[in-house]
């Protein structure tokens, strides 16, 4: 009888911190695109999933959308065909999309894989990808999307869930 209330009292535990994340997930998915171009591409390397490295000063020069995601973050699987489909719609104009992974490199190689994700992946690491979520204002929560001009500059900043319509605007705002 005692594990049965320990067991309660954990899953009532559980179900309040759950409620809690997504409360505070919320609120911050209602955040606007904001300008923020005081900022510039980070010039440290991230692994990639082929086993190299990358900056995402390789890709300067071109409009960046830089995706931060995670497998098992319900509001970053909703966006990936989205991101896709305008990635697809943009290229040509020198729109490129990155995306950076928060989750174990398996995961994310599967993932990936399932989706049919055929823009750059980087893996964050334990690290490096919370360090720049810091300085982005970001306490941990995902997704967030930056959008890059073509000089490197941080344009435009999502906290949570981006509309085709935030992230269309923010593309032809540097275009």
């Amino acid at each position: 009888m005692k594990h049965y209330w320990i067991a309660v009292v954990l899953a009532l535990f559980g179900a309040a911190m759950g409620w809690q994340f997504g409360l505070q997930h919320s609120q911050q998915a209602e955040t606007s695109v904001t300008d923020y171009s005081m900022r510039n591409l980070p010039e440290e390397p991230w692994q990639n999933l082929d086993g190299g490295q990358n900056r995402l000063t390789d890709w300067q020069g071109e409009i960046l959308i830089i995706n931060h995601w995670a497998t098992w973050c319900e509001p970053c699987r909703r966006e990936i065909p989205m991101f896709m489909a305008i990635r697809d719609q943009y290229r040509e104009q020198g729109v490129e999309l990155i995306g950076i992974a928060h989750d174990d490199e398996e995961a994310v190689r599967r993932y990936v894989d399932s989706m049919g994700m055929d823009y750059p992946q980087l893996l964050a690491g334990l690290g490096q990808g919370q360090k720049w979520l810091a300085q982005l204002g970001s306490n941990g929560s995902l997704p967030l999307t930056l959008v890059f001009d073509r000089e490197g500059n941080l344009r435009a900043r999502k906290l949570g869930l981006m509309s085709e319509q935030e992230l269309e605007s923010a593309i032809r705002a540097v275009l």
